[in-house]
């Protein structure tokens, strides 16, 4: 048994029945004799078990974290069975299309794929994002998923049209003999004392790209830029990215949480208060989100010029690109306060159905970027940031959530840190619109970190 917490074995799962082996040989006829694979499960519910203390305990590299907004859904994973990735932004679309191919074929509504994308995977590279690819979705190995109050614990393998049934069978056993399952919540693990701050760009740089922005927004290149900037905070220890992540959820328990760890040495983890998408059943669904408010002056931004300004650019922007995408729009909702711990945005929630010839990757490419976090025109802004930001923004204002093939829920990767070993890079950003005044739009940058 590990040592970090107690814990006990999950339930048998009966590996030996017709239902295996009638799945085993229904995936490998789908496959067809080609080389792709598709994923098998088996899964048993486990009861109360400590999802992130169990991710804790995983060892660094491969591992996943998602959990919805309104806290129905939370999905902990290790391990990849399968992934799906892009390293250029042409080849994201594709990309889509074979995630939605592999979950029709595979028909299992226990399988998600877990990940993100880049926000702009045609812009500059940085080596702070060494190791995250474009696009990069995976099927972990090993899943705890909670749906409401059952927990599950799932087990994925990816076969082939040349895997043997017994082989699988041997490897699943084995895998679900070791498993230990928390009990108990592990102890908290500090980073040590903090050493350094370097924001990039630094406060007069950031003063003066807002002022050139603001000018460029008065001669009408650019109605909106999200000008974003990155903070580096060293400590005299490593950083625990599930311990991090733990402590941030408990103060924003209104977010969409995450958590991405390609390799070992970085993870990508943060607390979302924005849906780019939700896709289920037909209906489609998303927000604009925009202007920002300290959380003690929430009562005075529904009133705020410049705040309703920067909100009507996204709604706006969002109805037009909903109407493209469906074959009806709903109204949108009232305008309402998305209170979170620090500050407040203005919301209005959005939906329609979507038009039966539109697939998962034409939602994407028409939603994201959101004027959120990129800014209008979208073609001039992202123009604008590739010219001035001083960074490649790497996931950073990306996409980030669980695909499944019921249900989709993506929501923008922002409120975020990536941390690698003592060090972790937050990230932060703010809306530039005429009546932006440069040293209240850093002070916002402060408010979000």
């Amino acid at each position: 048994m590990s040592a970090w917490c107690r814990g006990s074995t999950p339930p048998a799962i009966d590996l030996s029945g017709s239902d295996f082996t009638g799945r085993f040989h229904t995936l490998q006829r789908r496959l067809g004799g080609g080389r792709e694979r598709l994923p098998l499960t088996v899964s048993v519910p486990v009861g109360d078990v400590q999802i992130l203390a169990w991710l804790r305990g995983q060892p660094a590299g491969r591992r996943y974290y998602w959990s919805s907004r309104d806290g129905r859904f939370e999905l902990a994973a290790a391990g990849a069975a399968l992934r799906v990735e892009a390293d250029s932004a042409d080849a994201t679309g594709l990309a889509y299309d074979r995630i939605d191919g592999i979950l029709a074929a595979a028909a299992d509504d226990s399988l998600f794929f877990v990940g993100g994308q880049a926000f702009d995977p045609a812009g500059p590279a940085d080596a702070l994002w060494s190791g995250f690819p474009a696009l990069e979705f995976t099927i972990p190995a090993t899943m705890l998923c909670r749906r409401g109050a059952t927990v599950s614990l799932v087990l994925c393998v990816a076969i082939g049209a040349q895997s043997r049934e017994d082989a699988v069978r041997d490897e699943l056993a084995a895998r679900l003999e070791r498993m230990v399952l928390p009990r108990d919540a592990a102890a908290a693990v500090s980073p040590g004392a903090f050493v350094q701050r370097v924001d990039l760009p630094g406060r007069n740089d950031w003063e003066a790209g807002v002022a050139d922005t603001l000018a460029a927004v008065s001669r009408g290149a650019v109605e909106k830029v999200v000008m974003t900037r990155r903070t580096r905070l060293d400590f005299t220890r490593a950083v625990d990215p599930v311990a991090c992540l733990e402590t941030l959820a408990r103060a924003n328990p209104q977010c969409f949480a995450y958590l991405i760890e390609p390799r070992a040495e970085a993870a990508y983890l943060g607390l979302s208060p924005e849906l780019l998408f939700r896709l289920e059943g037909g209906r489609l669904e998303t927000e604009a989100i925009a202007g920002t408010a300290p959380a003690d002056g929430a009562q005075d931004l529904l009133a705020c010029e410049k705040n309703g300004r920067e909100h009507r650019i996204v709604l706006d922007h969002l109805v037009g690109r909903l109407t493209a995408l469906c074959s009806r729009v709903a109204e949108p909702e009232p305008r309402r306060l998305l209170n979170l711990r620090d500050v407040a945005h203005i919301a209005v929630g959005l939906s329609g159905e979507l038009a039966p010839d539109r697939t998962l990757g034409d939602v994407v490419a028409a939603l994201h970027p959101t004027p959120a976090v990129c800014g209008t025109s979208p073609a001039a802004a992202l123009a604008t940031i590739r010219r001035t930001e001083p960074f490649g923004r790497g996931w950073y204002t990306g996409i980030v959530g669980a695909i499944g093939r019921r249900r989709v829920e993506l929501a923008v990767a922002i409120r975020s840190v990536l941390v690698a070993d003592r060090r972790l890079t937050a990230f932060a950003g703010a809306g530039i619109v005429a009546g932006s005044v440069p040293a209240q739009e850093w002070q916002e940058l402060e408010s979000k970190i």
